[in-house]
C-alpha cells in the first residue's frame, strides 16, 4: 500500500480491525524474518480464521460453554501433539515463526476434524 495512492493501512488500524493477536499471528506467519514481503491486508483473514478455529476447539461459540472433555486422546492425535510441541519449540528457538504457526495449524485441523477436544490435548497445547 503506497502513500501516493492514499491507501496506507497502518499496524494500528489492522489491530483495531482484527485485534492484536490476529495481527501478530499474521505477521509471524508471513515468512522468514530475513525475507521482505509486502503486506496483503486480505490475507489477515486467514490468521483470524485460524485463531477462531483454535478458540472453537475449546469453547462453544453459541453458548460460551467449555467444549473440553475428559475423553482419552486417540493415539494419532497424541503423536501429532508431541510432534507439534517439539517442532514449535525448535522453530521458535530458531526464530522461524511461520513454520511454527504452520505446525499449530496442522494440530488445530486434526483436533477440529476429531470433533472432540480432550483435556490433555488442550492443557499441553494451549
Amino acid at each position: 500500500m503506497g502513500k501516493s495512492l492514499k491507501n496506507v493501512v497502518t499496524p494500528d488500524e489492522m489491530c483495531a480491525i482484527y485485534g492484536a493477536d490476529t495481527f501478530r499471528v499474521y505477521e509471524m506467519s508471513m515468512g522468514p524474518l530475513d525475507v521482505s514481503r509486502p503486506w496483503d491486508t486480505r490475507a489477515v483473514v486467514g490468521a483470524q480464521r485460524f485463531l477462531q478455529r483454535l478458540w472453537r476447539a475449546a469453547i462453544d461459540e453459541d453458548t460460551g460453554a467449555v467444549r473440553v472433555t475428559d475423553a482419552p486422546v486417540d493415539a494419532e492425535t497424541e503423536k501429532l501433539l508431541h510432534r507439534t510441541i517439539d517442532a514449535v519449540r525448535t522453530e521458535m528457538n530458531g526464530m522461524r515463526f511461520n513454520t511454527a504457526i504452520a505446525k499449530m495449524i496442522e494440530l488445530t485441523n486434526r483436533v477440529t476434524a476429531a470433533g472432540v477436544t480432550s483435556r490433555p490435548v488442550i492443557e499441553r497445547w494451549c
